[in-house]
């Protein structure tokens, strides 16, 4: 089985877009890498593989962490509008086949699935704060 379609920024960054976005790494029908159903424009070191397992594994490229197709995944980074094809918008050649459109995120640091179910945790047990009068 060959490797997913993944995209890639063209250029390194230390800083990304800020929103917190918590969904399943997939494949799709078009063997593209999906968080939820936005593809992903990964950070420029990011890489991809297959373990000895036959698992595929993502190297993270803003924090070394390895993340796994199947695995529900907590990611910053921002949503954009739908990719029509892949030409002029800053990605890394080999860019994805054009079946890979739809929305995207613009990917920022992940965490694992053990950090991501650790932080709803926190967050299902959070005391919310009143908003304030007026």
């Amino acid at each position: 089985m060959p490797l997913p379609h993944f995209a890639r920024a063209a250029t390194p960054a230390d800083a990304s877009l800020n929103a917190l976005a918590v969904g399943e790494l997939r494949i799709d029908e078009n063997n593209c890498l999906r968080h939820g159903d936005s593809v992903v424009i990964w950070h420029h070191d990011t890489t991809v593989e297959r373990t000895d397992d036959g698992r595929i594994r993502l190297i993270d490229g803003f924090n070394g962490k390895a993340v796994y197709v199947g695995e529900t995944i907590a990611m910053s980074g921002g949503h954009g509008t739908d990719i029509l094809n892949w030409d002029g918008i800053g990605v890394a050649e080999p860019a994805p086949p054009d079946e890979c459109t739809g929305s995207f995120w613009s990917g920022g640091p992940v965490n694992t699935a053990e950090e991501t179910q650790e932080m709803l945790k926190a967050w299902e047990a959070r005391t919310p704060v009143p908003s304030p009068p007026g």
